[in-house]
Order: C-alpha cells, then sequence, then structure tokens
C-alpha cells in the first residue's frame, strides 16, 4: 500500500497505509493513557484513504536498498485494519467493513495478517454485543487451532510444525510461534486444557525437540545459536550473542549459499553462522509470539506472574553500576531508602552464578566470572534494580 514519510530533523518514518492505521488503532488501546487521541486521528486518517485508493501498492524508493516485502493482496490487512478500528471507535462505518465469514484464518505472518483480526475481535467480543457474530470468528480460529492440535498428536516428535507445506520458509520459527501463540488463544477462548498441552508441546519445538538438535533461543539451552545474523551481537567483541533472540530457523530456500548447513530436507537446512541471514537471521516479528507465549505458558503452568503484572506490584528500577564493561570489580549503588540489600547475578543461561543476602557493601570482586554479559539484580524490601553488565578480560 502507499506510504505516508514524516521527515522531522532528517528521521524518516515508513509504513503502509492498512498495516500503519491497523497498529495505531492497537496502540491506541495498549497506551490509552499516554497519547490515543492522535493515534486515532492518524488510524482514522488512513482508514479512509487506504479504502479510496485500495490498489495503490508499496514500491520500494530507488534509495532504499533492503527487502521490498511486497503484497498485491491486501485484502487481509484490510480485514484486520477494519477490526481494529471498530473497536477502536465503535463506528458503524467501520463495523460494515467487517465480514465474519470472509476473515481468513490460519497462521499470521508479516504478509498475511488476516488472523490477526479473528484475535482481536474475539478478545474484545464482550464489549462488541450483537456487532459481529462471535461463533462465526470462533469457529474460524478454531478450525485452523484443531489442525494443529491434531497434528502435533500424529507427529512422532509431538510438534505441529511441517504439517503444512508452507511451515519451513524464511522465518520458519516466527511459524512455530505464532502457532503456539493461536493454541493459547483457543485455550483462552475454551478452557479446553488439550490446547494448552499442544502449546506446551509446540514450545519444545523452538526449544530443541526439533530435526538440528537446536535449542533456537539464544542464551538457552545447551546447544543454542552462538553466530546469528545480528549485527550488534557480531560487533560488541563479546563471544556470546545477545540472549533471548530467536533465530529464524529452517529455510529449505539457503538463499544465502553458506556452507555448513545441517542438512537439504526442510527441518534439517539451518546452519549457526553470521553469514546465514537466510536461517539464522533475528527479527522483531519471530520474536514477538515466542515472548507472548513463554509468559503466557509460563503463567498458566505455574500461575506466576507475567513480566507486566510483576512490574505492577514491585517497584523496578534502572541499576548503574561501574565500570560497565568492567574487568573483576564493580560498584553497586544501593537501592533507593534501603541500608541493607540482596544481591544476584545471572549468566545467559540463566544460571545464578554470584549471590549474597542482606549486605550493605557496594564493592564487589567478580574475578571469578569468565568474560561475557551478565544481569546483576539487587533485591529488597519489595524493590528490585536491575542493570546489565559486560565483564571483559
Amino acid at each position: 500500500m502507499e506510504t505516508y514519510r514524516v521527515n522531522q530533523s532528517l528521521r524518516l518514518v515508513i509504513f503502509s497505509s492498512t498495516d500503519g492505521y491497523a497498529d495505531l488503532c492497537e496502540a491506541s488501546i495498549k497506551y490509552y493513557y499516554f497519547n490515543r487521541a492522535s493515534q486515532e486521528l492518524t488510524a482514522e486518517f488512513a482508514g479512509p484513504w487506504a479504502k479510496t485508493n485500495p490498489t495503490v501498492y508499496y514500491n520500494q524508493p530507488a534509495n532504499v536498498s533492503t527487502g521490498q516485502y511486497g503484497d498485491n493482496n491486501v485484502s487481509d490487512e484490510f480485514a484486520w485494519a477494519a477490526s481494529e478500528l471498530f473497536i477502536t471507535t465503535r463506528e458503524a462505518n467501520y463495523n460494515s467493513d467487517i465480514n465474519e465469514n470472509q476473515i481468513g484464518n490460519g497462521a499470521p505472518s508479516w504478509q498475511y495478517t488476516a488472523p490477526l483480526a479473528l484475535i482481536s475481535l474475539l478478545e474484545h467480543g464482550d464489549d462488541l454485543g450483537d456487532d459481529v457474530d462471535l461463533n462465526i470468528l470462533e469457529n474460524r480460529l478454531l478450525s485452523t487451532v484443531n489442525f494443529l492440535r491434531s497434528a502435533a498428536n500424529q507427529s512422532a516428535m509431538r510438534v505441529a510444525m511441517g504439517a503444512n507445506n508452507s511451515d519451513f520458509v524464511w522465518g520458519s520459527n516466527g511459524q512455530a510461534g505464532n502457532q503456539i501463540m493461536l493454541l493459547i488463544r483457543a485455550y483462552e477462548l475454551t478452557a479446553d486444557e488439550s490446547y494448552l498441552d499442544a502449546a506446551h508441546l509446540a514450545m519444545d519445538y523452538l526449544l530443541g525437540r526439533n530435526g538440528t538438535g537446536f535449542c533456537y533461543v539464544s542464551g538457552f539451552g545447551d546447544n543454542s545459536p552462538r553466530r546469528p545474523h545480528h549485527r550488534p551481537s557480531e560487533a560488541d567483541n563479546v563471544n556470546a550473542p545477545v540472549p533471548g533472540m530467536v533465530a529464524g530457523g529452517p529455510n529449505p530456500g539457503q538463499q544465502d549459499n553458506c556452507p555448513g548447513y545441517i542438512g537439504n530436507l526442510p527441518a534439517t537446512s539451518y546452519v549457526d553462522s553470521w553469514c546465514s541471514y537466510a536461517s539464522n537471521e533475528v527479527t522483531i516479528n519471530w520474536n514477538a509470539p515466542l515472548a507472548y507465549s513463554i509468559n503466557a505458558l509460563r503463567y498458566y503452568q505455574d500461575g506466576l506472574p507475567t513480566a507486566l503484572e510483576e512490574t505492577n506490584t514491585i517497584q523496578v528500577e534502572t541499576l548503574t553500576v561501574v565500570p560497565n564493561p568492567g574487568i573483576n570489580t564493580v560498584y553497586l549503588p544501593q537501592i533507593n531508602g534501603l541500608q541493607r540489600q540482596d544481591i544476584e547475578i545471572v549468566n545467559l543461561s540463566g544460571q545464578v552464578v554470584y549471590s549474597a543476602q542482606n549486605v550493605s557493601t557496594q564493592q564487589i570482586d567478580l574475578s571469578r566470572l569468565i568474560s561475557g554479559s551478565y544481569v546483576i539484580r539487587l533485591f529488597g524490601e519489595g524493590k528490585v534494580a536491575v542493570a546489565k553488565w559486560i565483564k571483559i578480560e
């Protein structure tokens, strides 16, 4: 779709009109108390423009060399955008653009956003009343999820990946993450625990039960990516990559022509190499469903609060440690108002490598730690202060 460009102090923002106003509507709900009015106005400006110009597709400017991510079928974007605009404004003209029987299902992706309309409308179903047919929407979502659940139950490795021919594509681990998200949403809609069980099994795929034996999340497990196609991780002179990133995953296209791919079969077309942008790249849209699903599964399995709920009950502060990077010794300030506090230092694998309770000292000797990245946390009386620290030789 056509792009809107805002040039302010040489800062250029480019987004497609349909995805853009759907995103802005969602943002106006999530960030209601910040600046909802401007987001709604922008979305309502973009919406009519897109309807008036439905076939003005995005074309990459000549001076932009990255991928175009082109899409000449935007019916799914219109369905999602209309749904978000109606949820946000409750205006009848946007409701008339919603056809429940024609909203596509399946797993969402950057090029296919229709399932996001199903998820949003069902999430806000109690507020929409009779304006949309929730039964149709739920049945469309569950038809996809039932297929995923059945595929996992019939798979020798108890995973749904590979049940569709389109599963192993560029960014296949994003596809896996979105499948997990759909299974969790189905559980939340129906309270059927078989969907939650299938979601746990699907998460196992990303964490190591797959055709390569890799845990695809950096910094976790015994065999995780060490050289993702991620510029900051490659350039920071730290051997370990930034933790918590999901690699793109098996891609039989192998468009980068890098050596060392584990195999040519779809599920084995992966190589842990900086060279491999086709299988070892990281992107925010692949990480997003992982972040959602990890928090949701943690909540439903253990009854533990999610990260958002924790920040509502515990006061979290940003901690400044010096020197950073450092060699052997760090100096820690006290949490405001506390004379004594507990200290915990965690490595990239989630292991606690240093801990001390009820201490008042501000100087800590960390000479026994190996070089790498760590998270330092101070605790005390409902307060937490957190800092990232890099140890160098």
